[in-house]
C-alpha cells in the first residue's frame, strides 16, 4: 500500500484528448514505420467520413526529417484516404499536411503567409509543400472543435491514466468552461475517482464577477 500521489500542474482535458489521438509517441520513426502508423489510425475509425479531419500528434519530425531529407504532403498522399490529415511535430511548430487539408481549407500558391507563420514551398515553386510553420495552422478549415461529448471522453481518458499512477489528486493549471463542465458531468455520473483542482485563468481587464463557472469548480 502507498499513499495517492498529488499532480500540481496538469492539463487533464488536452492530454486525455491526446491519449485518444492517432499517437506517434515521439518515437524516432522513418517514413514507412510514420505512414504505416497513420494508415492503421485511419483503418481503425471505420464511423469517419470523408470530411473528418485525421489529427495525428507527437511526432519526431526532425528524426523523419534525418531519415528522409525532407517531407512534403507527396508523401502523406501516398496514404489510402480522402480525409484531411494534419500531422502535428512534438514540438508544436512544425506540422505536416495533405493535399486533402489544404484543398478544404482553400489554401493555393497564392496564399501568403501570415503574421508569424509560414508556408514552406516546394522547390522552385510558390506550390505549398505541406509544411506549415506555427500560426500557418490558423488558415487551416480544421479539424472541428472538440464536442461537449468529445471533453467528457477525454475527461474519462484522463482519469483513467491518472487512476493507473496512482495520482489522487490534481490541479488543472489554465481551467476554462469547457474543462469545468466536462468534470463536473462525470462527478454527476459517479466516475469523479481524483480530487480535482481547477485553477481558472483571469486576465486583465476581468475580475472574479464576471466568472459564473468559479462555484462549479471548487470541488
Amino acid at each position: 500500500m502507498m499513499p495517492g500521489l498529488v499532480d500540481a500542474h496538469i492539463h487533464p482535458l488536452s492530454g486525455g484528448a491526446g491519449l485518444l489521438k492517432c499517437n506517434m509517441n515521439f518515437q524516432p520513426l522513418g517514413l514507412s514505420k510514420v505512414l504505416e502508423k497513420i494508415q492503421s489510425c485511419l483503418d481503425d475509425e471505420k464511423n469517419k467520413t470523408d470530411k473528418d479531419w485525421l489529427e495525428v500528434i507527437s511526432l519526431d519530425y526532425y528524426a523523419l526529417v534525418d531519415d528522409t531529407g525532407g517531407v512534403t504532403k507527396k508523401d502523406l498522399d501516398k496514404i489510402k484516404t480522402k480525409r484531411p490529415i494534419l500531422v502535428a511535430s512534438a514540438d508544436s511548430h512544425t506540422f505536416w499536411v495533405n493535399s486533402a487539408a489544404l484543398k478544404v481549407s482553400s489554401l493555393t500558391s497564392k496564399t501568403k503567409d501570415p503574421r508569424n507563420g509560414k508556408f514552406e514551398r516546394l522547390p522552385g515553386s510558390q506550390e505549398l509543400s505541406g509544411i506549415l510553420q506555427d500560426s500557418a495552422t490558423s488558415l487551416l478549415a480544421g479539424p472541428a472543435p472538440p464536442t461537449a461529448e468529445d471533453n467528457v471522453r477525454s475527461a474519462r481518458a484522463a482519469l483513467k491514466l491518472l487512476r493507473e499512477e496512482g495520482v489522487t489528486s490534481f490541479q488543472e493549471a489554465a481551467s476554462t468552461e469547457d474543462t469545468a463542465l466536462a468534470f463536473a458531468a462525470i462527478k454527476k455520473e459517479g466516475g469523479l475517482t481524483a480530487r480535482g483542482f481547477f485553477d481558472y485563468l483571469v486576465q486583465p481587464p476581468n475580475n472574479t464577477a464576471g466568472i459564473d463557472l468559479l462555484e462549479l469548480m471548487i470541488w
